[in-house]
This record gives structure tokens, sequence and C-alpha cells, in this order.
């Protein structure tokens, strides 16, 4: 029972998704370096990039958590993969991760959790317990509850008490975090009141957020998505076309060099 238990809110693995998506990865500097830029020198603390299904939009976002060591959490909506649309499960990955990454967010977690939201038999002493197996023990037994609250719990309400958390601890703030979130399209197909991409977007409206933590989301132009962000700029990969098609090109001049003979048999392409 334990063990299922803890399967069930342990981080979601992308390792193989991360892999078979950055395979052959070419090009996209310009992306790379737009996004930098957003990160060093803009105020907003949610990045939107959208584009057309099959422009390369997960590709980057895998990519990205490759390259960027600053990323503190990830998550990826894939179509057909329930458990990476229900909100409540994604809120518990992200926040799983949060627990490994972001020093005291565990001792955030265990100071802005209302007890109400614990298993009436769990029986912890919370100043016996390091900062790591606070935030196991607790998102472990959280119970069932409104993806809202879940949202508050496990996201708002603890990210909102880290910057305290570090003065009193007399540590430097992070100069940069980094959550990322994948497809928000696919969340919009999950049955419910609420979504991932709703949720974000009531995140993206709350006070309190600590100015080093910053999203960066993907989706497609999905209205159901775009109506949820409309007070943010969106990053459109079509504005960049020529970039794109330049990447495209190198791309495939790579797959021909590198195995011409098996690239014109996966492509049918017929020699004249």
């Amino acid at each position: 029972m334990v063990a299922s238990v803890f399967n069930r809110f342990a981080p979601i693995d992308f390792t193989r998704y991360i892999d078979r998506l950055t395979e052959r990865f070419i090009g996209r500097e310009w992306l790379f370096e737009q996004i930098d830029h957003w990160l060093q020198q803009g105020n907003e603390q949610f990045y939107l990039l959208t584009g057309e299904p099959g422009v390369g939009k997960s590709a980057i976002a895998a990519k990205l958590i490759q390259l960027c060591n600053d990323i503190a959490a990830y998550h990826f909506c894939r179509a057909g993969d329930v458990k990476t649309v229900r909100p409540g499960r994604v809120l518990r990955s992200l926040a799983a991760q949060l627990g490994k990454t972001l020093p005291h967010y565990g001792e955030a977690l265990a100071k802005t959790i209302d007890p109400i939201h614990l298993r009436i038999e769990v029986n912890i002493n919370i100043e016996s317990l390091s900062n790591s197996q606070v935030t196991g023990i607790y998102i472990e037994n959280l119970k069932e509850s409104d993806p809202r609250e879940e949202l508050e719990i496990l996201l708002r309400a603890p990210l909102a008490l880290l910057t305290d958390l570090y003065a009193e601890h007399n540590q430097p703030l992070p100069t940069l975090k980094l959550l990322l979130i994948d497809s928000l399209d696919e969340a919009v197909t999950t049955t419910g009141r609420d979504n991932i991409a709703i949720l974000l977007a009531a995140l993206s409206q709350a006070e309190g957020l600590p100015t080093w933590i910053r999203f960066i989301l993907t989706a497609r132009p999905d209205l159901r998505v775009l109506e949820q962000f409309e007070s943010l700029r969106l990053y459109k990969l079509e504005e960049l076309l020529a970039q794109n098609l330049e990447d495209i090109e190198r791309y495939v001049q790579n797959r021909v060099h590198s195995n011409p003979k098996s690239f014109v048999r996966k492509h049918h392409i017929h020699p004249v």
C-alpha cells in the first residue's frame, strides 16, 4: 500500500520521451536566444510559446530542459496519456520535483498546508523531519481535493513563502528558477471543470509569486488555451518562419548526409 501511494505521487518520468524528442535535434539557436533575452531582460513571469502542430514545440521544450540548469520542474501533456493531463496528477508531479530541486520548498509546504488536507490516520511530527522528508510525506498523504485547492496547496502558497524563508535562513535568493509545461492544448481535452491550462492561467494572475520564479508554457494556437491567457503576450513560432525553414533544411540535409539510403526509404523518395 505504501509503495503504491509513493509511486502514485512520484514525479512522472519523461526521460525516454525527452531523449526521443531531442534525437538529431538541430538548430533553434535563435529561439533559445530569444528565451534567454526574455529571462534576462523582461519582467514577465509567464512565457507562452505558440505554434501550429508539427513545428517542434515539444522538441524545443525537451531541448531546453537539457540545456538549462535553472529548470526546477517540468511537465509534458501528452495525447492519449491520461495521467499527463489530469490536473491533480500534474500538480503533484511538479510539486514532487520542486521538493528535490528547490531549497526550502518542503519547509514552505509544511508551513502553509492546512492540516485538514492530510489523511487523519497519518501522524507526523514535522519538527523531526528534514526538508525533503516533509515534502515527500505531505505529497504522498494529501487528500484528493478540488484542483484549485491543490494549486493553492502545492504551488501558489509555498512558492509565495519562499522569499521569506530564504531571508530567515540568511541565504541569497536564487537568480532564476523555471517551471516548464508543454502542450497545454492537450490539457484542455480532459474532462471536468478545471484543467491545467485554466489553473496556470489563474496562477498567472495570482499575487505573491517570487519574481525569480518564471513559467515557460507551450501550446498550439487553440482558443480554449489562448482565451485563458488573454493578458499575456504570445510568442509565436510562425512569426519567425524564415528561421524555422532554415532549421528544417539543415535537419533534412543532416539526415540525408548521415544515411541517405535509409532516409530515401523512410520518406518514400524514388530516385529519378
